[in-house]
Parts: C-alpha cells; structure tokens; sequence
C-alpha cells in the first residue's frame, strides 16, 4: 500500500494491481493525510462559498473553466461570471470539447442556453474525438510520459488544459459524489413531505435502520453482480468484500457522510494525480465542488439528512445562479463510443490480457469483453496492456504467446 502522505505534490499515486484488474479503487485513505491546511473564513452561504472557492483560479490569467454543459460545469461557470464581475477580474474562458458524429454527446442545446443565460464573451469550441479515444495519439504519448495512473481519462485531456497553460483551470469534477446518493435520502424525502410518504420510501428509510448484518446481503448481492466477469475468483471475492465493507460502513448521517467522502481513496487518487499532471503541465486545477469551504457550507445547509435528491438540492441553494430547467434537468450524456474509438478498437481486437496479473484476471475472458465494446471497468486494464506491450520485454512476450497460440 502506497503511503499517500509521502508523497510529493508531482509525483504520481499508482494504482495497484487489483485497481487495475477490477476497474475499481477501494478502500479509504488516513484522515490526516485528506487534510487541507486552510485558513477558517467567516460561514458562507454555498453561492458564496463557490465564488470563494474559485477565486484563486480568477486571479490566475488565463483562466478557463472545462464546460459541458452539464449541471456541475454550468454552476462552476455562473459561479466564476459571478465572482469575477464582482470583483473587477478578467471573466473566464468557457471551453467544451464537442464530439461530431455521436449524438449520444451532444448537449449543445444547454451549453447555448447556459452561455446565453451568463452572458459569457469568450466560448472556446473544440472538436475531440480523437483526443478522446482512449488509445488515441494523445493518450498515448501521455502514457508513454507519465505511465499508468487514475483516472485513466487523464490521458485523453489535450486540448482545453493547453489552453489553460500557464493561468488556471476549473472544473466541476466531484459533483457526482458531492451531490450524488447518500444513506439519509429516504429520510430527507419524508421530512420534504412532512412525514406523508410513499411506503417504498418508508420502507427504503427503515433498511437503513437495519443492523449492519442484516443489510449484507444485498449489498453483498449487487456488489457481486458489479464485480468484473473477468476477475478471478480470488479478485472477485476482494473487490465484492471491499464494496460490501464500504457500503456498510458509510454514514446514516449526510454531514458526516459528507465529511468523509476525501477519504475515499479513489476520490483522493483521483484529485492527487489530476492535480499532479496539472502542475507538470504548467497551470493551477481548481475543483471547487470539492473545496472545503464550499464542503463546510454544504454540510451546514444539509444538517443531518441532507436533501431529498440531487435536483433538489440543486434547485433549493442554487437557483439564483442558473436557469430552473438546468437545474431541474434529467438527461444524460453517454461517451462510450467515443473513448472506445479506432484506436482502442484496434487494439482490443487482438490485445490478449497479456500485461496483467494472471492471478487476478481471466486474461482470455477480459480479451473477449473488449473485443466486444467498450466496459468501462476494462479502461485501466486497456492502458497496462497497451504499456506492456509498448515496452521491450512486453513486446518480445506477447509475441511470442501469440507464435505459441493455436
């Protein structure tokens, strides 16, 4: 196990061998390695929490903010227009990587709607499926740079940190977690109806009040049905006992819950590793969703149990912001045909697992996955054997399983 506390803010977090065989990364980190040193300001309110969160980056020239579209990239964005009319500062940069050709990813009805709605002057466009190609010559060149690491999507980022370079860059990364589903969602769903709720949400409130044990099984039940197909059995029962362990020991409480959440540690491998490459590439990376002011304000809006829904508590503590059918809004976006592109596809088509650990994979079931399309939880692996295989000894060992193939 890494000790994350050593290391140097460039130095990149590994993943181990499991991570990479699974897709996953489990487990939770030391408090005092999570820990910010920040100087207490006076209790904002979240809007004011944000325009505090992102500051630092408006000072920072160029300052781009990475939009989607989406709900946490529009907030960051209204968060910045705000901050930075407020203070006199040069207002940021919107940037969104379009993706022609797949429908599936196209949200620039909102994008026009949320630029429109903010007033933003400056809207860079660009076009990036190949970028985004999980194979494709940009990542691969990082890859060949800065070696295996998580996310994996780090690699696939060109062009909008290149704009940023030498100035700064906000992101809404986080807010799936940050606003996503908690343990006390029932309950907050009953005190929005003053205690007049359905019985599945009644019923979905008192499973939570069940003894750890007796709500094993279901967890137990969908963590293995989550698990790869190509793990082993020994892989398997690792990952499904990590899950399991997690979910049971999450807080019934949302501000704890809350506070808990930098000491994930994917979340914190994540942000450490994104904020590494930030530093070699030359510009600063603000996530404000994740700051911890903007963390504590959350917190002391939420109490206990929270909100009954993400659009909820996205209409009730951001509405002076955005428009109510942005907040409100249901769609998704999917990218997987985009990050599975030619590349990768040529790859996985006669990629055989080699460059894994054996003892964790079923290389020959992981193989016929990728042949097939994209499985997110296959991304990692994908990267370690196209690493493997780019290097000396990985070269002269694939070829020579595939000379002994029949």
């Amino acid at each position: 196990m890494i000790d994350a506390g050593a290391l140097q803010p460039d130095e990149i977090w590994r993943p181990e061998p499991l991570d990479v065989a699974a897709g996953w990364v489990g487990g939770r980190i030391a408090a005092q390695v999570a820990q910010t040193s920040r100087e207490r300001v006076a209790e904002l309110d979240p809007i004011a929490a944000l325009e505090a969160a992102v500051l630092p980056a408006l000072e920072r020239s160029p300052c781009v903010v990475a939009f989607s579209g989406g709900r946490d990239s529009s907030l960051v964005l209204a968060a910045a227009m705000r901050a930075a009319r407020r203070y006199g500062l040069a207002e940021p940069v919107a940037a969104t990587n379009r993706y022609p050709g797949f429908p599936a990813t196209d949200e620039s009805k909102w994008q026009e709607q949320v630029i429109g709605h903010l007033g933003v002057q400056e809207w860079v466009r660009f076009d990036n499926t190949a970028d985004a190609d999980l194979l494709g010559a940009a990542a691969q060149a990082s890859l060949e740079r800065h070696g295996l690491m998580w996310p994996p999507r780090v690699h696939c980022e060109r062009q909008i940190p290149e704009l940023a370079r030498g100035g700064s860059l906000l992101t809404g990364e986080g807010g799936d977690t940050w606003f996503g589903e908690h343990r006390s969602i029932a309950f907050a769903v009953i005190r929005s109806k003053r205690g007049r709720a359905g019985r599945r949400i009644w019923r979905a409130a008192l499973r939570q009040l069940t003894p750890s044990p007796a709500r094993r099984r279901p967890i137990e039940r969908a963590a293995t049905e989550w698990a790869a197909p190509w793990l082993t059995a020994a892989a398997r029962d690792a990952v499904t006992s990590g899950i399991v362990e997690a979910e049971l020991g999450a807080p019934l409480r949302w501000d704890r819950a809350l506070e808990a959440l930098p000491l994930l540690r994917g979340s914190a491998m994540g942000s450490h590793n994104r904020h590494a490459m930030a530093r070699r590439r030359d510009y600063l990376l603000v996530d404000p969703i994740t700051d911890p002011v903007f963390t504590d304000a959350l917190i002391r809006c939420g109490g206990r149990l929270g909100f009954p829904g993400r659009t909820a508590l996205m209409v009730q503590l951001f509405s002076g912001l955005l428009p109510q059918d942005v907040l409100r809004r249901k769609d998704k976006v999917f990218f997987n045909d985009v990050v599975w592109g030619p590349s990768t596809r040529d790859f996985a088509s006669e990629w055989m697992g080699d460059g894994l650990d054996p003892m964790l994979v079923d290389r020959a079931a992981l193989a016929a996955v990728c042949r097939e399309g994209l499985d997110v939880r296959a991304c990692l692996a994908v990267h370690a054997g196209w690493l493997y295989r780019s290097s000396p000894s990985g070269r002269r060992a694939s070829t020579n399983e595939e000379e002994s193939s029949p």
